[in-house]
């Protein structure tokens, strides 16, 4: 779920953020999964085993505020869980 996931970047802007809304709800459902499917988050698991992701912020916002179902796929480039 893009609710458990962490940013890594400070700010996103809305205007990009919105354009991505717009854009992903002319998506059917299957077509939308393999949208998101071809743009895997890259994500970091940090301390205490959070998810962190480093890129396509702008994206998981819009899944997010989008209500696209709030599903969103990635991959794992580092397991950081042993750090404090």
């Amino acid at each position: 779920p893009v609710e458990d996931l962490r940013p890594t970047q400070a700010q996103a802007g809305f205007y990009e953020v919105n354009e991505r809304v717009k854009k992903l709800s002319n998506y059917t459902n299957f077509g939308l999964k393999e949208y998101l499917k071809e743009r895997l988050i890259p994500i970091i698991i940090g301390p205490r085993g959070e998810a962190y992701m480093t890129d396509h912020h702008h994206m998981a916002l819009a899944v997010l505020r989008g209500e696209l179902k709030g599903k969103v796929y990635g991959k794992i480039k580092a397991n950081w869980s042993h750090l404090s």
